[in-house]
């Protein structure tokens, strides 16, 4: 369940009501928010009324400007091929939009300041029954522009500031060279690798190995260690 104390006494609208749109629904209700709901399908919104929470058309512009969030679930349209009518809507008075996953986040960011890496906050995730195919694009594309960017630092070639700010010394990178030139951009799949990782992207992008083919094969080692590290995490929580 996610802790969303941050928003207690917020009005809260919830724009989806699969099983993220009502996981979000209940985190609310723990919390004492203030609930505005809204679906399309006619059957959702009376089966949610039925149990007592409040249905409102977010389509009036009365009613959503009341709003301080909109809450959207995967599977409404966020921007392609073109926002829902209450997200543009929405969009339109300046009301917050966030999905289920910035959620967890901001709720996140909020109990804690000990920060952890992508791949526990994947597993909370996980747990916390978020679909997994999202779950496996976004951990997988924000670690792999992580990467990208370590490669365009080594492209640029400026040991004072990757020594200074990023604790990559030129050493470690010339010791990557014999690698390079064997394996040249396949070398990239391994860009997951824990204190390496980001050494071997600097060294492709100082090395001026092919842009397109690093970018594809970091790609692939980023999702198929994530994909590997979600299979794990399924399993482990197969015994609770």
């Amino acid at each position: 369940m996610i802790n969303l104390k941050h928003l207690r006494d917020k009005k809260i609208g919830v724009l989806g009501l699969e099983k993220t749109g009502l996981s979000v629904v209940k985190a609310v209700q723990e919390v004492g928010g203030l609930l505005i709901c809204w679906d399309d399908d006619k059957g959702k919104r009376d089966n949610l009324e039925k149990n007592g929470v409040t249905v409102g058309d977010l389509n009036d512009k009365n009613l959503i400007k009341e709003l301080d969030l909109l809450v959207v679930s995967p599977g409404v349209p966020h921007l392609y091929p073109k926002p829902h009518p209450i997200i543009a809507l929405a969009y339109k008075l300046n009301i917050r939009v966030d999905n289920d996953i910035g959620l967890f986040f901001s709720s996140f960011i909020a109990a804690t300041i000990i920060p952890l890496n992508s791949e526990i906050v994947l597993s909370l995730l996980i747990a916390n029954n978020y679909p997994i195919t999202i779950c496996l694009l976004t951990a997988s594309i924000g670690n792999w522009l992580g990467g990208i960017t370590s490669y365009g630092l080594g492209r640029l070639g400026k040991w004072y500031y990757l020594e200074k700010y990023f604790g990559i010394k030129e050493s470690r990178i010339l010791d990557i060279k014999k690698y390079t030139s064997k394996m040249k951009s396949l070398l990239a799949f391994f860009c997951w690798l824990p204190v390496i990782g980001d050494a071997i992207a600097v060294a492709l992008g100082f090395f001026r190995v092919n842009f397109f083919k690093v970018a594809l094969w970091m790609f692939i080692g980023k999702i198929i260690r994530y994909a590997f590290w979600i299979y794990f995490t399924l399993w482990g929580l197969s015994f609770f």
